[in-house]
This record gives C-alpha cells, sequence and structure tokens, in this order.
C-alpha cells in the first residue's frame, strides 16, 4: 500500500493567476472569487464531479504515459508528482469551481488531477463554490 498523500489548502495568492484566467473566462468578479476561495475547504473529489468536470483532461481514464504525454505538451513536470502520491508528500490541493446550475470547472491543478488518476488515488480538491 502507497503512503497516504496530505493535500494542502492552496494560498489563493499564489493561484491568482489561475483565478484571473477562469474570471475572465467565465465572467466572474474576481474579488468574489478570491474571498469564496478563501472561505472554502479541502474535500475529496468525488466520482461525480470529477466526471463533469470541465477545463482538465483526469476526467477519463488514464496511463500514467498518456499523462505523462499530455503533461510534457503543456510543458509540465509530472514526474515530481508522480514521486509525491508514490511517497505520500503534502501537494497543494487543485481548485475546483462549483457554480449553480454548471458543470464544475476546474481552476488549477491539471497536472495533478492527471497523475491522481494515473494512479488511481482519489485527490481532495478546494471546493469554491460561487
Amino acid at each position: 500500500m502507497s503512503p497516504h498523500t496530505t493535500w494542502l489548502t492552496p494560498d489563493p495568492l499564489s493561484e491568482r493567476k489561475e483565478f484571473v484566467r477562469t474570471a475572465l473566462s467565465l465572467g466572474l468578479d474576481l474579488e468574489e472569487l478570491l474571498r469564496r476561495a478563501s472561505e472554502a475547504g479541502l474535500e475529496p473529489l468525488t466520482d461525480e464531479v470529477w466526471s463533469q468536470l470541465e477545463n482538465t483532461d483526469s476526467n477519463a481514464d488514464l496511463t500514467v504515459e498518456r499523462a505523462e504525454h499530455l503533461a510534457r505538451t503543456y510543458g509540465r513536470d509530472i514526474g515530481r508528482i508522480f514521486a509525491g502520491l508514490a511517497a505520500g508528500a503534502s501537494l497543494p490541493a487543485p481548485l475546483v469551481l462549483l457554480r449553480e446550475g454548471e458543470r464544475p470547472y476546474l481552476v488549477g491543478g491539471n497536472t495533478r488531477l492527471m497523475a491522481s488518476r494515473a494512479l488511481g488515488h482519489t485527490p481532495k480538491v478546494l471546493l469554491v463554490r460561487m
């Protein structure tokens, strides 16, 4: 059995670029989005939410090789995330936006989710409700 990964609450300010992109893309108020993120908590990513998640490559079946290929196309180092998951390291949780009547939307953490999916892990995510 592999060690248990500790998912850490990400700092919304360190993910500000992702929040700006999301606010612009979805027509949301940035300050309200950041406020809601600062009030959000970590929760396991359910299969129901994950299967509907937009803005990610992680909601399909992924092999390690496919996840590595996708990560390379984005210029991301997924190897460190695989190693962290295998070692039970602490990782910042991905950010998921939930809006009434809309599909869940990944704000940030696609590579972490791809690695989790490829290894069969259920990650915790910061669930931001608007």
